[in-house]
């Protein structure tokens, strides 16, 4: 009895000597912060003016440079990156169905060397290990895993629709199984600035277009349009139930029997901030945000107000593109002025004449952006 007692105690300790020589399994990288309102809103600002078109094109930008990508690749690597830089934690659902998450704790590549080979004077080969990976091999690692195991359909789980006022930079664009555009900026003037990679997975620079995406939220299921990453304690939360969440989008776009004309000028008014005093209309922006839309020299809006019957005349002659001293410029988008004269194509008696959707050409820039 005293015997098989010491030969179980002298198991447990062995096991216990064996696993403790095991190498202590780690995060890709280590979070030190929580995602937070104001990192949101660093995360709105970042996206604004650190990630351009050229982002993954920049050497300086190792663990990113070089990498191929689709459109959902760019959305997740952008997000992933903002998270690394910042020691915030990044979660998606995992399409996998392996476990609940990918997140920054992900230890597939925990001392993992790569196989390598070389060709030897003598035209043989050389087969070895190379080094382990740091830190940043293995975020890049972690993207491309990401975009190896996702797709626009998936961004369907991982974001919530936002109302058109609440559109920010860093939003996106959704069409699942087709397209995604990011969300690069958005004007005091409501026009917007929209970023996409296309297919198939391939190094290029991004297309930049100074203009509303293409298509309308049209889908039955309110799977497709504006959409923002979902906050990681909620990833299993329906979208439609996350604090924040909208669905008038889908209303908007149904009420003006899916012209997309019509659908970016009501996304511009809903945006434009020129409507009260500049930089004050939408309160989601970051204060200093709204502080640099009120000293912008461009943003004259008692002048945009008194000089608006003659800016109305200039647009019917076909000159809407030109920048007029004292005005509020949207640089490459339709103008605030012709959402108004749009809402009066409607009948007295409040339905829609639909043969009149589609405004004058010269009130709206057509600038597809090409990519699917």
């Amino acid at each position: 009895m005293v015997k098989r007692l010491v030969r179980r105690v002298a198991t447990a300790a062995c096991a216990l000597m064996c696993l403790a020589s095991l190498p202590a399994q780690a995060a890709i990288w280590e979070a030190q912060n929580e995602w937070t309102e104001d990192h949101e809103r660093a995360y709105a600002e970042w996206s604004r003016t650190e990630f351009d078109k050229d982002y993954f094109h920049k050497p300086e930008q190792s663990t990113v440079f070089g990498l191929a990508l689709d459109c959902s690749d760019a959305i997740y690597a952008m997000r992933i990156m903002y998270a690394y830089e910042n020691s915030l934690p990044f979660a998606i659902n995992d399409p996998t169905g392996k476990r609940r998450t990918l997140t920054n704790e992900f230890s597939k590549w925990d001392g993992y060397r790569e196989t390598r080979r070389e060709e030897l004077d003598d035209g043989s080969w050389r087969t070895y290990q190379g080094p382990e990976y740091t830190e940043a091999d293995k975020v890049r690692a972690f993207i491309e895993y990401i975009g190896d195991v996702t797709s626009t359909l998936n961004l369907v789980n991982d974001t919530y629709p936002v109302s058109l006022s609440d559109i920010q930079p860093g939003d996106m664009f959704l069409l699942p199984r087709n397209h995604a555009y990011i969300v690069k900026n958005v004007e005091p003037t409501g026009a917007m600035t929209t970023l996409s990679h296309s297919s198939p997975r391939a190094w290029r620079v991004m297309a930049e277009i100074n203009d509303f995406p293409a298509e309308v939220p049209e889908d039955s299921k309110k799977r497709d349009g504006y959409r923002r990453f979902k906050p990681i304690d909620m990833l299993r939360t329906p979208g439609a139930d996350i604090p924040g969440a909208s669905e008038e989008q889908w209303e908007i776009a149904a009420r003006l029997g899916g012209s997309r004309e019509a659908f970016a000028l009501a996304t511009q008014e809903a945006l434009a901030s020129i409507k009260g005093d500049c930089g004050g209309g939408r309160a989601s922006l970051h204060p200093d945000q709204q502080e640099r839309e009120r000293n912008d020299p461009r943003c004259d809006c008692r002048e945009l107000c008194a000089d608006e019957p003659a800016r109305r005349r200039r647009d019917r002659a076909g000159h809407s593109r030109k920048r007029y001293p004292g005005q509020c410029h949207a640089f490459a988008g339709p103008r605030i002025a012709a959402w108004p004269d749009f809402r009066r194509r409607e009948n007295p008696d409040g339905d829609r004449d639909r043969r009149n959707l589609r405004g004058p050409e010269h009130l709206y820039h057509r600038g597809r952006s090409g990519v699917e």
